[in-house]
């Protein structure tokens, strides 16, 4: 087992279109933005996700995107937020014309996991960033 040093993921998304995604996550979502990292090849845009980092991976003028080094891919599978309030939030992204991939519902997993998971019971919604990668909102309930 790892022994973490934060408590949290940082998530690398490699994107696309750079300045669709910024204004995504910086104004769509309102995340905090870091700064930019020049990387051999490209660049890395860093927001702050509460504890987490998220970082938009963009390559260099004429690299594919799916050129990507350390062996990675393009995108990503999908990103959780964890959020106090999914309908509310929800419906404030809405309005700024978010792509919605699915209406706020109900999950219950059905099972316990190992701690500290437990049963993982919430609201959740599902919507696309810029690229079409999917961001899943998730709020725990009892």
């Amino acid at each position: 087992m790892v022994e973490l040093a934060k408590q949290a993921a940082d998530i690398g998304i490699v994107v696309a279109d750079l300045a669709a995604q910024r204004r995504f996550y910086g104004e769509r979502l309102g995340l905090p933005y870091a700064g930019v990292l020049p990387l051999p090849g490209g660049e890395v845009h860093v927001y702050l996700c509460g504890e987490s980092l998220l970082k938009l991976y963009r390559m260099g003028e004429g690299v594919p995107a799916d050129a990507v080094p350390f062996g990675s891919r393009a995108g990503l599978a999908y990103l959780t937020l964890t959020l106090g309030d999914v309908d509310g939030t929800f419906a404030d992204l809405q309005a700024k014309g978010v792509t919605i991939l699915s209406e706020p519902g109900d999950f219950d997993g059905g099972v316990e996991l190992a701690p500290p998971v437990g049963r993982m019971k919430a609201r959740f919604a599902l919507i696309a960033d810029a690229d079409g990668n999917m961001i899943e909102l998730f709020e725990y309930r009892d």
